[in-house]
């Protein structure tokens, strides 16, 4: 029943589904360098959209490796450029979802476990820790 409820919303709402589009490129000239934790930035998207209720976001800080990641329960995943960050969202409160996530150039999974609302995943091409 949770599941056909997400779908409505993302069918309804392009922009907010429980797996939101939101990739942030980082750069000198980006505000987005100042957001140092994966709770700051699930702050700043929960007061922009107030349908995210669960926030999970993945920050790939590695210069030259794309990673890819997928969320459990889910067919589609995504692909997060070197020194992007991507946000994972619910509209129903969540305390985390099960997250792989893959680094590209080398095809081998460098993370398979849980990641935690309001705090998500900090990465690079070898391994993932918890975006503090």
């Amino acid at each position: 029943m949770k599941t056909k409820a997400l779908l409505i919303i993302a069918f309804i709402s392009p922009i907010f589904s429980s797996q939101a589009a939101t990739l942030l490129t980082h750069n000198g000239d980006s505000n987005f360098n100042q957001i140092h934790s994966g709770k700051e930035f699930c702050q700043i998207e929960m007061k922009q959209n107030k349908l995210v209720k669960a926030c999970m976001p993945l920050f790939n800080f590695d210069k030259n490796v794309k990673l890819a990641a997928h969320v459990e329960g889910r067919e589609d995943g995504v692909k997060v450029p070197p020194n992007s960050s991507y946000g994972f969202y619910d509209s129903t409160p969540k305390d985390s979802m099960v997250i792989t996530v893959t680094n590209l150039q080398s095809q081998k999974i460098i993370y398979s476990d849980v990641s935690k609302h309001m705090q998500g995943l900090k990465c690079n091409g070898n391994y993932c820790v918890p975006w503090k």
